[in-house]
């Protein structure tokens, strides 16, 4: 799962369009990030790494739950363009809703309370392997207001 603002660096090769053996592109590849389908103005860098392999890197722009996104280089090899998609991914519509409804749980129990708290929170979510994070946002309540923070 993708989060707005995220680094995302990958990897990708480019081969002989006859020999399909692992060759240097004829100029240095583009990349192009796109977000539901429509080519985005966020910089994708990609920088050579080796004999055919290209690394690229891009901050992801302000996404909002159910984006989709793709990550499409291009390049000329032996005089003979072609392109693809090297990534793809999307933002989670139901983690968004759950950081919703958090807080709207948190507004729930403060109205059942008989004196004004605040405090800071965190919502994580854990990616299958119950370690690595895939989401997390803070929920803050001042006493007066509860907000969601950035995700």
């Amino acid at each position: 799962m993708i989060q707005s603002g995220q680094t995302v660096v990958r990897l990708f090769t480019t081969e002989s369009p006859t020999t399909r053996g692992v060759m240097n592109a004829d100029t240095l590849p583009t990349a192009t990030l796109y977000v539901n389908g429509v080519a985005d103005a966020a910089i994708v860098t990609v920088a050579a790494g080796g004999t055919g392999v290209y690394s690229t890197s891009v901050t992801l722009p302000t996404l909002t739950a159910g984006d989709f996104v793709a990550l499409v280089a291009s390049a000329t090899v032996d005089g003979v363009p072609s392109s693809g998609v090297i990534w793809e991914d999307s933002c989670d519509a139901k983690v968004a809703e759950l950081a919703g409804d958090m807080a709207d749980t948190l507004r729930f129990l403060k109205n059942k309370q008989t004196a004004p708290r605040t405090g800071v929170g965190a919502l994580v979510t854990y990616d299958d392997d119950g370690v690595t994070p895939k989401f997390s946002q803070t929920i803050t309540d001042d006493g007066v207001n509860i907000t969601r923070g950035a995700a």
